[in-house]
């Protein structure tokens, strides 16, 4: 029997376990082992960690970035991204390194292993989006996206102030430096 869908009820919810706060807690939560199990016959499973995953892609994109932009561009906490980038490094897929130009700049490149771990990454990446995206038109996808980026701005904005640009989201869900 098909799953029935639920409704759009605009009213509060009925119990504090269908608030917002915790529907994220349980997909922050659920994201780890829906990585582990798409990825369970693949090499990424093994390694693979929340984050990690965004930060490859995006280097496939902008390989050799300043590390700031990085952060920026994936709306990460440095501290976040540096954890991150460490574990990318000691799996030899990243590599940071100052920038010609300007010494106190850390760069983050692709390593030829993480280039060559890219067209699994990108099958392990199109598994997951198909599967999370399953069931929603073009139209909803944009919307969630948008409400989405809204809440983690909304979450954002209580975070004590940064002296690094902060990165905003447009109407549509897009990502835009600002700067102060």
């Amino acid at each position: 029997m098909p799953k029935k869908k639920p409704s759009i009820d605009e009213s509060a919810p009925t119990s504090r376990l269908d608030s917002l706060p915790v529907f994220v807690a349980r997909l922050h939560h659920a994201f780890p082992a829906f990585i582990e199990h798409i990825g369970r016959d693949t090499q990424v499973a093994a390694w693979m960690k929340p984050g990690m995953g965004a930060i490859l892609l995006a280097l496939s994109e902008q390989d050799d970035c300043r590390v700031r932009d990085l952060a920026l561009l994936l709306h990460l906490r440095n501290a976040t991204l540096t954890g991150l980038l460490d574990r990318l490094e000691s799996l030899g897929l990243a590599r940071r390194k100052p920038c010609s130009q300007d010494k106190r700049v850390l760069r983050v490149k692709l390593t030829a292993k993480g280039r060559q771990l890219l067209p699994i990454l990108d099958a392990f990446h199109h598994h997951g989006t198909q599967t999370m995206e399953t069931g929603f038109s073009a139209q909803e996808l944009t919307l969630l996206k948008t409400l989405l980026g809204r809440v983690l701005d909304n979450m954002r904005a209580q975070e004590p102030e940064r002296s690094s640009p902060v990165s905003k989201r447009s109407k549509t869900g897009t990502k835009t430096a600002k700067t102060k």
